[in-house]
């Protein structure tokens, strides 16, 4: 028969998660479109590298709409940025985020999104569902403009909590 020996509490670890915004709430600002939401995110892109290689990057919202922060989730080559979606999903769980926006840019100018920016989008979708986490909008950028999936009816935008699958139709006709 095979022995166990109860940890003490030094051999255990203590995990703790914590979130402070320095920014009172009164001050957030309100991320009320696709169009704002753009020139935000545009702020934090570095105008010498856009065009150099892709960056992926989330807006965390709380339900109200007013932004959290923008995270940069990872940054690629000139052609693609892998996404870890668990890395994603830990950042939006530990900032109690109730609703995000995807951006990340295409440097080579052509803002449409590729078969893979709708496959990873519609995955981060659902797993963002199974946490009541709202999708609000994928934003690609480019030096000269930007593509959203919601104002393509891709995704619904704003405060509409309900579910984000009965949204990617778009997705599923255009992925294969």
């Amino acid at each position: 028969m095979e022995t166990y020996t109860i940890p003490t509490e030094s051999q255990v670890a203590e995990i703790s998660v914590s979130y402070s915004a320095n920014i009172p709430v009164a001050n957030r600002l309100t991320i009320s479109s696709p169009r704002i939401a753009a020139e935000i995110l545009r702020l934090t892109w570095n105008p010498n590298i856009i065009e150099f290689h892709e960056a992926f990057k989330i807006m965390l919202l709380n339900r109200r709409m007013h932004l959290l922060g923008i995270v940069t989730l990872a940054e690629g080559s000139g052609h693609q940025t892998p996404v870890d979606l668990r890395h994603l999903m830990a950042i939006v769980l530990k900032t109690n985020a109730s609703a995000i926006i995807l951006a990340h840019n295409h440097p080579s100018g052509d803002s449409e999104p590729s078969v893979a920016d709708k496959q990873m989008t519609e995955l981060v979708v659902l797993a963002s569902e199974l946490f009541s986490i709202k999708v609000c909008d994928h934003i690609i950028l480019t030096a000269e403009s930007y593509f959203s999936f919601s104002d393509n009816n891709i995704i619904e935008y704003g405060e509409d909590f309900q579910s984000a699958s009965n949204h990617f139709q778009y997705l599923k006709k255009h992925a294969k």
